[in-house]
């Protein structure tokens, strides 16, 4: 359902499309294929839906934020904090033709009452 959710979003480049969320996929520094940047990320490790994931952007022409030029922070937050480690799984991402919109990708410093950090998108719209 993700992968047709995110097809469907990003059918028509003309209509900005953003999305983020716990996605439990880890990229390493890697960037989607048809991205326009490279990114960075603290995070070595990559996983199979991490690829995964990676393939469906890149096929529908979207940049991830975390660890991109628009990261207020560059590559080095965490974005999930675990008994067994940390890890970036929180992702911010968008469709490549509405990166024009995008004045900032930010995770939130970790408080007390969550394993994940916030994010937040400023969008001039």
């Amino acid at each position: 359902r993700y992968d047709e959710a995110i097809t469907f979003c990003s059918s028509n480049p003309a209509k900005p499309c953003y999305g983020g969320g716990d996605l439990n996929a880890r990229t390493k520094s890697k960037s989607p294929e048809n991205s326009p940047f490279m990114r960075s990320s603290i995070d070595a490790t990559s996983t199979t839906r991490g690829n995964r994931l990676l393939e469906l952007w890149g096929d529908c022409r979207m940049s991830i934020l975390n660890g991109s030029p628009y990261d207020t922070a560059g590559c080095a937050v965490w974005t999930s904090y675990q008994a067994m480690g940390k890890s970036v799984i929180d992702y911010m991402f968008a469709l490549n033709s509405g990166l024009q919109f995008v004045k900032s990708f930010t995770v939130q410093p970790k408080n007390g009452w969550s394993d994940h950090c916030a994010t937040t998108l400023r969008l001039d719209i």
